[in-house]
């Protein structure tokens, strides 16, 4: 899995999760990766 992880970084991807995952891991990835806003953004009609 580590193999796994190190490939995908060093092609170009800014993190990587590998299944296993522990629950906690994707909502640390959202909160490392994802903009920090209020409210979230009006619909585009």
């Amino acid at each position: 899995m580590a193999d796994s992880s190190v490939r995908c970084l060093s092609l170009g991807m800014d993190d990587c999760v590998t299944k296993p995952f522990r629950r906690a891991e994707p909502e640390a990835m959202r909160t490392r990766w994802a903009p920090r806003t209020r409210s979230a953004p009006a619909p585009v009609a």
